[in-house]
């Protein structure tokens, strides 16, 4: 997918999801104008709608940005991404840290009983990773583990939206910086 592309999909979608949040407050506006709701509740939800407007307007800038040259750029996330197991053995704790909260967001726990381990969010890229080794066949064969069958459960949708890897992308970045400095 190039740049472009992409850009111009999150540009749409922020434009969609700003445009929906100011009807919305416009709406409340109109209902609290014409005395169908009372003015605890429009503050209420005003200013729930203000807080989705600041953050989807903080997050639009956070993740919009050009860049000439995209390949030579994303040549060591990538290459963080594909290696992860070498870095994290030859991390110290920090980055050991810092890894885990990347590749595991959400955080993970261990099911006592089964010895499994659990956890609701895996980054977009490394999930993106997965998929397209398994889709090539370039599946790497797995260091056995002692209960490794079925180890880590996560349950997600299939679809990943252009935003989410514009997100994950930049956590990536910032372990790169990270671990290069």
């Amino acid at each position: 997918m190039q740049l472009s592309h992409l850009q111009k999909s999150n540009e749409a979608l922020y434009k969609k999801e700003l445009t929906e949040l100011e009807n919305e407050k416009e709406a409340l506006e109109g209902r609290f104008a014409f005395g169908k709701i009372s003015e605890e509740l429009y503050r209420k939800f005003q200013a729930k709608i203000e807080d989705e407007i600041i953050k989807l307007k903080e997050n639009n800038e956070s993740t919009h940005f050009e860049i000439s040259d995209l390949q030579k750029h994303l040549e060591k996330p990538t290459h963080l991404i594909r290696n992860i197991s070498k870095y994290w053995a030859s991390g110290n704790l920090d980055v050991k840290r810092r890894i885990q909260r990347l590749v595991f967001p959400g955080g993970f726990y261990i099911d006592p009983v089964n010895r499994q381990y659990l956890t609701d969010k895996v980054n977009s890229l490394f999930r993106l990773n997965v998929e397209l080794s398994r889709v090539s066949g370039d599946d790497k064969k797995r260091i056995p583990i002692k209960n490794d069958k079925d180890s880590v459960s996560v349950h997600y949708s299939d679809e990943i939206s252009d935003r989410e890897i514009m997100r994950d992308l930049v956590d990536v970045v910032d372990l790169v910086i990270f671990i290069i400095n």
